[in-house]
């Protein structure tokens, strides 16, 4: 994780992807000490620093925006490289904290995302809580300490060997596909889905190929390394001297929630997001879409029709006196009768002569005889 955001919060926001209906004190969180804090006071300060194997963040006399008599609260969290993740208390006033303004947890979440096209073009995508660790307040005061260490996980496997040879507390299987080793429920949920892995994953060692030996000529040779070593500059933060009363906690269970038909329980928080770029393994599945793409637009065009048309037939009803009312009258059923009424499709043959010499003058003159 190379990407996150520092709040004046007292938490760090562990996911790239924002949306203004994304909460995130929901999930994609580490929170040494969340609440309604935040920089008001002469001395309040956040400070940092990166050491190239752990990442320090310090809230430094920081007091709540709604309760500022409780005084300044001083802590700090510690990421290291092996997934420790270190909270240490320095000045914590008072742990009666309201969380009416701002959620207040001590704590870990974590979240996968996935995305699924919509009918009417773009895709909708879903946030799903899939782990969280709730601490109790009464493990803060002042120079104390709490420690959670990372537990063995299925992602740790890069051979479908050891994937399913693994004993730990997750259900670990290997996707050929996906070339992955995984529980089903981690941040790539949407390579997992994209690959048909719920159905086609492998959980015993007996169901992995075979691999196949290609014999190969050995050769000799003679490489070097070059090591760099990268310094950079980052704002100090200073430590807390005082050694601290150590809490060590160890994750046995986790929460775990989805949103899809596999035996995950979800929590989920849907955003709807339009866009137009997809996966390779989304365009694949286009043309089993098309026509659903196409019976749906259909469907709601006849449907809006035919509530114009209804609701026109309603406006010239009850205002005769417009065109639209006029034309209705004109043209109503009854009218039309009438019109049919009087003309005759089939004449008879047999014209009837007092007609004609109604139409017509007949002149007899003898002398033209």
């Amino acid at each position: 994780m190379n990407i996150f955001a520092i709040t004046t919060q007292g938490f760090l926001y562990m996911s790239t992807f924002t949306h203004p209906q994304l909460n995130w004190a929901f999930t994609h969180y580490i929170a040494p000490l969340m609440g309604n804090f935040d920089t008001i006071g002469n001395d309040s300060h956040i400070l940092y620093k990166d050491d190239g194997h752990s990442f320090v963040v310090e809230w430094r006399n920081v007091e709540l925006n709604d309760q500022p008599e409780k005084g300044p609260y001083t802590y700090q969290t510690t990421l290291f490289e092996n997934g420790t993740i270190l909270f240490a208390y320095k000045s914590v006033p008072d742990t009666d904290i309201s969380g009416k303004l701002w959620p207040v947890k001590v704590g870990v979440s974590d979240a996968f995302y996935f995305d699924r096209d919509s009918p009417f073009g773009g895709y909708t995508r879903f946030v799903v809580r899939y782990h969280l660790i709730n601490l109790n307040m009464s493990y803060i005061a002042n120079y104390t300490a709490i420690v959670l260490d990372p537990l063995p996980t299925c992602n740790e496997a890069t051979t479908c060997e050891n994937c399913t040879s693994l004993k730990i507390a997750f259900n670990c299987s290997w996707c050929h596909a996906a070339a992955r080793c995984s529980s089903g429920i981690d941040w790539h949920r949407q390579n997992w889905r994209n690959n048909r892995c719920d159905e086609n994953a492998v959980d015993t060692p007996s169901q992995c190929p075979i691999p196949t030996h290609i014999p190969t000529t050995s050769t000799t040779t003679t490489t070097s390394r070059l090591t760099t070593t990268l310094a950079t500059t980052t704002k100090a933060t200073t430590t807390i001297s005082t050694k601290p009363a150590l809490i060590t906690t160890r994750p046995t269970t986790t929460t775990i929630t989805t949103t899809t038909a596999s035996s995950i329980s979800p929590e989920p928080l849907p955003i709807s997001t339009m866009g137009t770029v997809r996966s390779d393994a989304v365009r694949s599945n286009k043309d089993s879409k098309s026509e659903t793409a196409i019976v749906v637009p259909l469907v709601i065009a006849l449907v809006v029709i035919l509530i114009f048309c209804g609701a026109w037939i309603i406006y010239a009803r009850t205002h005769p006196n417009t065109r639209s009312g006029i034309w209705l009258i004109e043209h109503s059923p009854r009218k039309i009768k009438e019109r049919f009424s009087g003309t005759s499709f089939f004449k008879d043959s047999k014209e009837d002569t007092s007609n004609i010499h109604s139409k017509y003058e007949v002149q007899s003159d003898s002398s033209t005889l």
